[in-house]
């Protein structure tokens, strides 16, 4: 059962059923020896050197190797799942080539060829009259298999499988072009006369432009930039923010952070009205701060030093939970001035929200949402007692700010789309939004939604076990309960009890349990959880 409700603001209405952006393609130049493809004769590679051409011949040294697809800006190919577009390639060979070749569609997964993007899909090309086509889509945004980390024994590096996945939902973070015939001799030349990309976006999908930060620090009250690393202070003098440190050999061990809700998929523009004391270079990136992950691309940032100058930068937020976006500055040697900060995301697409077949769901959107006004769809913060025995839900009438988790309640296997609401309201909850990496560890239990038994509750994720994007969690210090369920009870504001996570018996003979999920028996005098029902022993 499908239900969408009716947008009240004509404005964001679609006009069209489908719109077309077309863009020209790049291919890189890389490092033959760590199975890149290279341009012509091969060009001096001095890492980051790589270079990006719009058409050239590549030569691929063995088999396998790769060459990256590039953007006009010389970024990584990138797909949000959630953006419901269609992006279609066509290449344009000089020649035909003489090798087989295959794309790869990769993933922030990291893979054991030294912790690189992990391929989700290999599309063979099929060339015919020099041309060959391929689409990125939604089919193509899930992983099945094993992520690796690195281990060091002694003085050797190597990488170990580390978690294993089964289609995983994914954002597309690579593009590569692979050789992949096995018959073929080698080096082997492709000839690629252009590539060329076509974009198609349902419009009847409205998007939003949402104002993250608009920062003048000539204004009064105006608070100082945060950040952290060696010496770091930041403070505002006549309407500028400066900032000084004492410099590091690495960029990352001095940031400066702008700490929102950065929507993935969409494009997060950064304006800032800045310069330097000396001639130099900072960089910039957005951060999931849970796994440290970096959700887009770096980009450089040059400062001047003679007069203050507007610096406009553009990210595609490609990774879940983003919530930083940073100012790498640890090795610039001097002091930063900043006038004002202005940060947006663009083409941010409306959210859907599906409703268990339990009635229950929980989610966190990437805008303001005002959940009392869809029909028949309820929002509810969840707050952990003192004692962590039980949880408090009370029912949000308001605006729900962006990146508030909370627990909904409506029609079973039904979808409501959401609004974004303008305002805010002060709106808490214990409740986590996870970026798909989230499980329990020695120091902290996580508890997920679920239904057990027909009891609806907050269960305890054993350890391997992780939450699902996008859905919200409750974490709790191991020493702090032993709970295995927080059960959702009543929804009057009241404090629920907990429950075990399965009945062991039925009838008089069944377990019970005293509201911390401890096993009591008979003689026990107060309330108490038996067959997922609270009753009172006098």
């Amino acid at each position: 059962m499908k239900k969408f409700l009716t947008l009240v603001a004509a404005a964001l209405m679609a006009v069209g059923v489908n719109a077309q952006t077309e863009d020209v393609i790049k291919v890189s130049s890389g490092n033959s020896d760590w199975g890149q493809m290279f341009v012509n004769d091969g060009v001096a590679f001095e890492w980051p050197g790589r270079t990006f051409e719009s058409t050239d011949k590549l030569t691929a040294k063995a088999l396998y190797a790769g060459c990256n697809l590039k953007d006009s800006e010389d970024k990584d190919l990138t797909y949000a799942r959630e953006s419901g577009s269609v992006q279609t390639y066509t290449i344009e060979f000089g020649a035909t080539p003489t090798v087989k070749l295959q794309i790869c569609v990769n993933c922030i997964i990291p893979n054991q060829y030294g912790g690189g993007h992990s391929t989700m899909k290999f599309k063979p090309l099929t060339i015919v009259d020099n041309k060959a086509s391929f689409t990125v889509s939604k089919e193509d945004c899930s992983f099945t298999g094993w992520s690796f980390k690195k281990v060091v024994e002694g003085e050797t590096e190597k990488y170990i499988e580390d978690k294993e996945y089964k289609n995983e939902p994914q954002d597309v973070t690579s593009i590569v072009l692979q050789a992949c015939d096995a018959n073929a001799t080698y080096p082997a030349v492709i000839n690629i006369k252009s590539i060329k990309r076509v974009t198609t976006t349902a419009t009847d999908i409205p998007r939003y432009t949402l104002d993250l930060a608009n920062l003048d620090f000539s204004t009064e009250n105006a608070k100082a930039i945060g950040g952290w690393g060696k010496g770091f202070h930041s403070e505002i003098k006549d309407g500028v923010d400066v900032i000084t440190f004492t410099k590091q050999e690495q960029p990352h061990e001095v940031q400066v952070d702008f700490e929102n809700v950065y929507p993935k998929g969409a494009k997060i523009q950064l304006t800032m009205v800045a310069k330097g004391s000396v001639a130099g270079s900072i960089n910039a990136v957005l951060q999931n701060p849970d796994n440290y992950h970096e959700c887009s691309n770096y980009e450089d940032i040059n400062l001047a030093t003679d007069d203050f100058k507007s610096i406009e930068k553009t990210f595609t937020c490609s990774g879940d939970n983003a919530r930083r976006l940073l100012l790498n500055v640890g090795n610039y040697d001097g002091e930063i001035d900043i006038k004002s900060v202005k940060i947006v995301a663009l083409d941010v697409p409306e959210e859907t929200v599906t409703i268990s077949s339990s009635g229950y769901s929980t989610y966190a959107a990437y805008y303001p949402v005002d959940y009392s006004k869809l029909d028949d769809l309820k929002a509810y913060t969840v707050i952990l007692n003192a004692e962590k025995t039980g949880i408090v839900m009370n029912e949000v009438k308001c605006v729900v700010p962006a990146g508030v988790a909370v627990l909904l309640k409506g029609k079973a296997d039904t979808d409501y789309a959401l609004t974004k609401a303008e305002g805010w309201q002060n709106v808490t909850s214990d409740l986590k939004m996870s970026d798909g990496t989230i499980t329990s560890t020695d120091k902290k239990t996580v508890y997920g939604l679920a239904t057990v038994d027909g009891q609806d509750g907050f269960y305890r994720a054993s350890k391997g076990k992780t939450i699902p994007v996008k859905c919200a969690y409750l974490e709790v210090e191991n020493s702090a309960s032993s709970a295995k369920c927080f059960s959702l009870g009543d929804h009057s504001g009241s404090t629920t009890g907990i429950t075990s996570v399965k009945n062991e018996a039925a009838g008089n003979n069944a377990p019970m349990y005293n509201l911390a999920g401890q096993l009591v028996d008979k003689g026990y005098k107060g309330i108490v959880i038996k067959n997922g029902k609270k009753i009172v022993l006098k």
